[in-house]
């Protein structure tokens, strides 16, 4: 790709900045990555589209009618299912020794392939788990896939969102004001020239108080009332004061009001997906804005240099020195 190509295709976003914290190197492997999400991360957006998009829920994912199995077994299943012949009628009749010992060797099962073939075509009670695994990949080809105990924790985390008085104004709240939910949006930086993107959860236009509410919906399997550590690790307190500029830019040029005056105001509404399912509602602190701004425009700084003089290989201090880089533990010493 190209300069020219890459300021004209590529969208740069708070998880792009992120990864480029790692190196430019972790950063194009996020560009050019395949989906590696994890069953948590699954279950997250899961989390997100109940809340925000209950309507396309059905349309995106598939429950389980059984207990999703685990381990070895499942991974050969799942291996089988992803290499299957085309024109596979009855697997119980499809026995190829090349197909199933790829899928032995995948699932890492002890004895032989054989054995593992039998185990799963069998009529023990760990053959009719497997095999019903087989018919729920079948049903659920093209969405992502829940177990029951999935579901369970997915409405305990609504409940609890809509129990908490700032939550459930936040999240179900507002219905005389303009609502827009998981707002996809590509807007031009006032600085840089390349695409910028970013995902609001939720936008609620107060055109009345003159009020503008931006909020995000974090999912979390720790402690939610110790949210101040994903808050830094991650870079909430950076991502909050981008959005507001995505959000600035997406009113006034998209939707064409003049916000001279107008009110913005962030929220992180967390919930946690295991325990008691607790959720916490977050505003950023003036100073943590600031800081979060300031830090943004450095990564961004960052970011455009890597654009300009397309270098990936390394950071940028090692092409701007003799490749030594100085290390400083207050960060003043480094090159």
């Amino acid at each position: 790709m190209t300069i020219e190509e890459r300021y004209e295709t590529e969208t740069v976003s708070h998880s792009g900045l992120m990864a480029l914290e790692k190196g430019p190197v972790s950063y194009r492997k996020y560009k050019e990555k395949e989906d590696t999400s994890t069953k948590g991360m699954n279950l997250g957006s899961a989390i997100h589209c109940e809340i925000l998009e209950p309507e396309e829920f059905q349309n995106r994912y598939m429950v389980s009618k059984y207990s999703i199995p685990s381990g070895k077994n499942a991974t050969f299943v799942e291996e089988l299912y992803r290499t299957r012949p085309d024109s596979l009628a009855s697997y119980i009749d499809q026995y190829t020794e090349e197909w199933v010992k790829n899928a032995w060797e995948v699932s890492e099962l002890k004895g032989t392939p054989q054995k593992a073939w039998e185990a799963f075509t069998g009529d023990t009670d760990t053959a009719t788990k497997l095999q019903c695994y087989w018919e729920y990949l079948e049903e659920s080809e093209g969405k992502f896939k829940l177990d029951y105990s999935d579901v369970e924790i997915i409405a305990a985390c609504k409940e609890s969102i809509n129990n908490h008085k700032a939550g459930a104004e936040l999240i179900f709240g507002h219905a005389l004001c303009d609502v827009y939910e998981e707002l996809d949006i590509v807007w031009k930086h006032d600085i840089f020239n390349f695409k910028m993107r970013s995902i609001i959860d939720k936008l609620i236009i107060d055109k009345e108080s003159k009020t503008i509410k931006m909020v995000d919906l974090k999912t979390s399997a720790k402690n939610i009332h110790k949210f101040i550590e994903p808050y830094e690790m991650y870079g909430y307190y950076r991502q909050l004061p981008l959005y507001e500029q995505a959000v600035k830019w997406y009113v006034t040029n998209e939707l064409g009001y003049d916000i001279t005056g107008w009110e913005i105001e962030s929220y992180i509404v967390a919930v946690q997906t295991t325990g008691n399912h607790e959720c916490a509602v977050y505003a950023p602190s003036k100073g943590d804005k600031v800081k979060g701004h300031e830090d943004t425009l450095k990564a961004l700084s960052l970011m455009d240099w890597h654009f300009k003089n397309d270098k990936w290989d390394y950071p940028r201090e090692y092409y701007l020195g003799d490749g030594i880089i100085t290390l400083g533990i207050d960060g003043k010493d480094s090159v």
